[in-house]
């Protein structure tokens, strides 16, 4: 009894050793332990303005590209106090991210499927990497939507699309762009005949 006693005191504390509480968690364990929710104000670009850092002031301004155009764009301005640093034109739904020297944004049709998120250095104006999000996946359709928000936390950024056929969430690395995990939740896919 005692010898049994003494093994699973040992089997137990192995155990307890082989997996350790501060082991980072890998960004998909992380993403599969996530529900799917949506923030319906997050789907507006003025949303993001609330975040931008104090030393940046950004603004959006809707802008008609050509004469009687009856679509405008919304461009977004931002500025480092001296100068305007970089300056893009996007739709209102477009969800963006300032944060150390970078601006992080999506850019995507609000009645299609699929998602890029880009990273642009504020100093040099030049592209520092662009990804294609999986999302939800190549889908037939005829009428869409599509919706975009994501927030950054330390060093990802964790992506919500909300389409017609489905929901989705991406986790990118600010620093290279690399997806790091998807989930996908309710897909529904147009069946061949």
């Amino acid at each position: 009894m005692k010898r049994l006693l003494f093994s699973l005191v040992i089997a137990l504390s192995v155990g307890i050793n082989a997996v350790d509480a501060h082991e980072p968690v890998s960004p998909q364990v992380r993403l599969n332990s996530m529900k799917w929710s949506w923030d319906k104000e997050k789907e507006a670009a003025t949303y993001y303005l609330r975040d931008v850092p104090a030393d940046m002031n950004a603004s959006l301004e809707e802008v008609r590209l050509r004469f009687g155009d009856p679509r405008p764009v919304t461009r977004l301005t931002v500025e480092d106090g001296r100068a305007i640093t970089y300056r893009v034109d996007i739709h209102s739904l477009t969800p963006f991210r300032i944060q150390d020297g970078r601006i992080y944004y999506a850019r995507y049709s609000a009645i299609s499927t699929g998602c890029m998120l880009l990273a642009v250095d504020l100093k040099s104006g030049k592209p520092i990497w662009k990804t294609n999000l999986k999302g939800c996946g190549q889908i037939e359709h005829s009428k869409y939507s599509n919706r975009v928000a994501f927030e950054v936390e330390k060093d990802v950024a964790i992506v919500h699309g909300n389409e017609t056929s489905g929901q989705y969430i991406e986790i990118v690395d600010l620093a290279t762009g690399k997806i790091l995990a998807n989930r996908q939740f309710n897909i529904q896919r147009r069946r061949s005949k």
